[in-house]
């Protein structure tokens, strides 16, 4: 029986389908849970999975005029729905969804922060629209959870999120589905055929949207000098574009000298578990992270992990024997550790295995999701009083 209805809010579909489906079928029947998103294929596959979607069309980008419509399109949605709970999650979805829930009057309101979009880099204007916008979300909302602890200390000691509101959680992967596979090997040489890679060469993985943020020009320019010397290595990159993503890589600056040959550029693929398979090492050289559900994912299937030194990394690459850190934004450093991992392969390899015990003791979703689970009947218990 459910206990309260709960209504989710995200910006992305593809959010909805491959980040929040997970936890909400480890939530089960605790609770009547709701998803609002934008419209899309992913939206729908929420859908055919068994849960109501409300579409609300919510922008990724900075957009007054769509942004004020969003609000009160989920201002009526809430209204309609009745629900005991509004929980948000990204920056965007959770600054609307948190107005639109407070205008309604909703009396538990959760906002998730799955990562912090502050860099010291950062321009100063940038900054400030990220520091006004994150205190009114933390502000609206009753309860603030982290998955990562770095990010919750940074929030507090900012004074964007108070203390007394902010929770950690951690971050998980469903171990189930990511873990060493007894085929493995099939599939192994079955995607390496189909990707046209030979089945002893050295390959480099990386997943993520390809964005600037996450890293992929370091990547190729890294890459392309350690594929003219080592003609046994390929780097593979899952990098979908999702709609509306800002900060795309210009592709036309790398089409007529990396990419290409042994650098494969692949969009986005719901069979990741083969591509892990297929993979020798995976490479995370993103800019900025909560915790990633990539290296959890990779290094719950045996892959050392090769990422930038961010503080969300560092949450899974906590030594030596699961993966080696780089520094951020810098090529070279890049370059220097896949050359690193090359030199001392088979200590490369063994790596992977460590890390495959190490980070399935510590990242289990079931684990987080009974947390949050903890967190919302808390919350709802109070209301209720």
């Amino acid at each position: 029986m459910a206990l309260g209805r709960i209504v989710h809010i995200v910006a992305a579909p593809e959010f909805a389908h491959l980040i929040l489906l997970p936890d909400l079928r480890l939530l089960g029947a605790r609770h009547d849970h709701v998803v609002v998103c934008s419209p899309g294929p992913d939206a729908d596959a929420v859908e055919a999975a068994g849960f109501q979607v409300e579409r609300v069309n919510i922008s990724r980008k900075i957009a007054f005029l769509r942004d004020v419509l969003a609000v009160r399109h989920l201002y009526l949605v809430l209204r309609r729905l009745q629900a005991d709970a509004v929980h948000t999650y990204t920056p965007k979805a959770g600054l609307l969804g948190q107005i639109a829930a407070a205008l309604v009057g909703t009396r538990c309101r959760i906002h998730s922060c799955r990562g912090l979009l502050y860099e010291s880099k950062m321009r100063w204007w940038l900054r400030v629209i990220c520091t006004v916008t994150d205190r009114i979300t933390f502000a609206l909302a009753d309860l603030c959870l982290f998955v990562s602890s770095a990010d919750r200390d940074f929030a507090v000691r900012e004074r964007l999120c108070a203390s007394r509101k902010a929770r950690w959680t951690g971050n998980g992967v469903d171990l189930s589905r990511f873990r060493p596979l007894p085929d493995a090997d099939r599939l192994r040489r079955d995607l390496r055929a189909e990707l046209g890679i030979p089945d002893a060469a050295r390959v480099f993985l990386t997943v993520g949207r390809f964005v600037i943020a996450k890293g992929y020009e370091e990547l190729l320019s890294a890459a392309g000098r350690v594929v003219e010397e080592n003609p046994d290595v390929y780097f593979v990159l899952v990098a979908p574009v999702l709609a509306g993503e800002t900060g795309v890589v210009n592709l036309s600056r790398w089409h007529s000298g990396v990419l290409g040959g042994r650098i494969l550029l692949v969009g986005r693929r719901d069979d990741i578990e083969r591509f892990y398979c297929a993979a020798d090492v995976l490479v995370h050289p993103s800019h900025r992270e909560g915790v990633p559900r990539v290296l959890m994912e990779a290094g719950a299937m045996g892959l050392p992990l090769i990422a930038a030194d961010i503080p969300g990394n560092r949450q899974v690459v906590r030594g030596a024997h699961v993966g080696r850190l780089f520094k951020v934004r810098d090529s070279a450093a890049l370059e220097s550790a896949i050359r690193d991992a090359l030199r001392s392969w088979s200590a490369t390899l063994e790596r992977g295995v460590e890390a495959s015990g190490l980070i399935r003791q510590s990242h289990d979703s079931a684990c987080v999701v009974d947390r949050v689970a903890g967190e919302y009947e808390r919350l709802l218990s109070r209301g209720r009083e």
